[in-house]
């Protein structure tokens, strides 16, 4: 309550239109994740001249035991993943989400960079492919933080980066390789998963996530 927040506050932003002149940025926005019960931080926001634009919801499934059955869809086969299925999962995922909100189309080196990251577990991930094409349809990449855990004493997972292509939705094969996703967790030694979801989200994707047992918990 003497101004500390507000003066970090013009500082990052100054710093930020620092970076965007840098970087040639003809148009620029700067925005802020604030999180259900941050009300001091939310209020200095505002009085900034913040206002919400979009909301995100944390959903957890507290146990592992009673994974749903849902099939795979006919038509379809899960693959291990190999070396040169890479490329075809990375650009089957970013044509997928090409009608999220806030998505920006990949950039050279992001394929690159997106095997370096710790979240690249292939060995837990779940890949659809279309028999008849022979293309990547949906996919589910679960990832487990190793760190994170040890220092919390606690056995998570993460079920994130699901995304199925257009030309096979409404089908079920998102919930039937979210389960599988799930099973790939607790065969891992974890007990419990944790995903984030767009509120917004245009195809329900949370509904579809307490079909497989989430609740929203944030």
């Amino acid at each position: 309550r003497r101004g500390v927040g507000d003066e970090l506050l013009r500082w990052v932003e100054a710093r930020q239109r620092e970076v965007a002149q840098l970087q040639g940025a003809a148009d620029s926005v700067h925005h802020v994740f604030v999180t259900e019960g941050e009300t001091d931080r939310a209020a200095l926001l505002h009085r900034a001249g913040y206002v919400p634009v979009r909301h995100f919801l944390r959903m957890e499934r507290a146990t592992l035991d009673d994974i749903p059955d849902f099939p795979l869809p006919e038509g379809f086969e899960l693959r291990s993943v190999q070396p040169e299925h890479l490329r075809p999962i990375f650009d089957a995922h970013m044509e997928a989400l090409q009608d999220h909100w806030g998505v920006a189309p990949a950039r050279p080196g992001d394929f690159e960079r997106w095997t370096t990251l710790p979240t690249f577990q292939p060995h837990l991930w779940q890949v659809a492919w279309h028999r008849e094409t022979d293309q990547v349809a949906g996919q589910v990449k679960p990832f487990i933080n190793e760190e994170q855990n040890l220092t919390q004493n606690r056995w998570r997972g993460e079920t994130e980066f699901i995304s199925v292509g257009a030309p096979w939705r409404r089908r079920g094969l998102a919930r039937a390789l979210i389960v599988r996703a799930l099973r790939a967790q607790r065969d891992a030694g974890m007990n419990e998963s944790v995903l984030g979801v767009d509120a917004d989200n245009p195809h329900e994707a949370a509904r579809l996530y307490e079909l497989c047992g989430f609740r929203v918990t944030q």
